[in-house]
């Protein structure tokens, strides 16, 4: 993907390491399949953890970076004991459950350190956090304005109209329920 090519024109060393599918596809959205999913992933992912302490052992990483729940589960169970420093990136606002308590139990262990995107996703991760907060951030030299009508055309309103949207996944926690009563109060303020 684009990573791998960024890191291919960098001329950075880099090794790819793909998760078993069965480990891959497990939903938190489905707790009951997930487990099930996860009992059936059980051989193809010690396979994948020998492969991924192999590959840590012969780097030797500074620091394990990641950025996703599985990805974090799994660095919380090969890296402390490979000795390597574990950051998460964390980014997600999860619903209290089985996924947040088994990642909050795994964050516990030796050299794990999480930072957190928002103030809220580091008070969904824990109550009271102690969480470092690095914002997404947007690189403005890469950032060009350019003007898009196709919306105001398909709309029929005027180019002149500001536009403001919403861009993400549509999921409980992404805010887009609190920005539809934001643009309401907005179109009513006129």
């Amino acid at each position: 993907g684009p990573l791998v090519d960024q890191l291919v024109a960098a001329g950075i060393d880099h090794d790819v390491l793909r998760i078993p599918e069965q480990f891959f596809k497990m939903s938190r959205g489905a707790p009951l399949a997930a487990f099930q999913q996860g009992l059936r992933s059980i051989p193809g992912m010690s396979f994948y953890l020998a492969r991924l302490g192999f590959l840590l052992r012969r780097k030797k990483p500074a620091l394990v970076h990641t950025n996703a729940i599985k990805c974090h589960a799994l660095s919380a169970v090969a890296a402390p004991v490979l000795s390597f420093p574990v950051l998460w990136h964390f980014r997600d606002i999860l619903p209290d459950g089985p996924t947040l308590w088994t990642l909050r139990a795994l964050s516990r262990t030796s050299r794990v350190n999480v930072i957190a995107n928002s103030r809220a996703t580091a008070v969904s991760f824990s109550p009271e956090p102690n969480l470092t907060i690095i914002h997404n951030g947007l690189n403005a030299s890469q950032y060009r304005r350019e003007p898009n009508r196709e919306f105001h055309n398909l709309m029929k309103i005027p180019h002149t109209t500001p536009l403001v949207g919403i861009v993400g996944v549509l999921a409980r926690g992404k805010g887009q329920i609190e920005f539809l009563q934001m643009a309401q109060r907005l179109v009513r303020a006129g």
